[in-house]
């Protein structure tokens, strides 16, 4: 359904971001703790209906192990507002390197703001600069995932798409969205997007047979997308 030359006709794989919408992750250093705090604003005249993720990543001092904590919820922002998504406190005198992220969704999922701060223990190259990277470049988003669905079957397979995703050690450098749509009647449909590309759709069956094969054709699919746009860069940079 979806063929490989989508990904050289449509080659948009940054979105526009922070634009209307803010999101910023404040840190202050307090005695023996660091305040992080999620942050968004508005600068638009209008009332959004946002959704927000915020992942902390924490990896362990000399060690391979990284621990990853997500929280998501749907929020409105008014007009100019400026509001405080979640608080946070970490001792300062972990040796762990700790990177939080927030990523902000509009009512159709569309990515509309994000921002990236390694809190504690920085030992990347490159400092944070006052733009906001693109996506492709933005590596504090590799293997990361998203999900916003509707029901149990839903959930069902992400819970298999991740665990794979997880084991196959994919560690894309975009985020990939796991959706759920309402479709005609009762029925929900699934789709696996990275970027603005769509690269597998299908109707839900509450079979776990089923799902476990929509979860094994999708991950092909994500790892082919993700190989293609390799190949691409590598094309690029050649010519």
């Amino acid at each position: 359904m979806y063929g490989v030359f989508l990904l050289f006709t449509s080659f948009s794989f940054s979105q526009l971001t922070n634009t209307n919408i803010i999101a910023e992750i404040k840190v202050n250093t307090q005695d023996e703790f660091i305040t992080v705090d999620a942050t968004v604003k508005s600068k638009v005249e209008t009332i959004n209906s946002l959704r927000y993720v915020f992942y902390l990543i924490q990896k362990v001092h000399n060690s391979d192990e990284i621990i990853k904590k997500e929280q998501a919820r749907r929020f409105v922002l008014e007009t100019y507002e400026e509001k405080q998504l979640k608080t946070i406190k970490i001792n300062k005198n972990s040796k762990d390197k700790i990177t939080t992220i927030l990523l902000i969704y509009d009512a159709n999922n569309k990515l509309v703001a994000k921002d990236r701060v390694v809190v504690l223990n920085d030992d990347e190259t490159k400092t944070k600069q006052n733009i906001i990277p693109k996506e492709e470049d933005y590596t504090g988003f590799k293997g990361i995932v998203t999900k916003s669905t509707k029901t149990k079957a839903g959930h069902d397979f992400y819970v298999m798409f991740y665990s794979n995703y997880s084991l196959k050690q994919i560690n894309g450098k975009q985020t990939v969205q796991v959706i759920e749509k309402i479709s005609l009647g009762r029925n929900t449909t699934i789709e696996i997007v990275i970027g603005n590309t769509v690269v597998h759709q299908f109707f839900v069956r509450p079979t776990l047979d089923f799902l476990k094969t929509q979860a094994e054709l999708s991950i092909k699919r994500v790892t082919r997308y993700f190989s293609n746009l390799e190949k691409q860069k590598l094309y690029i940079t050649r010519y």
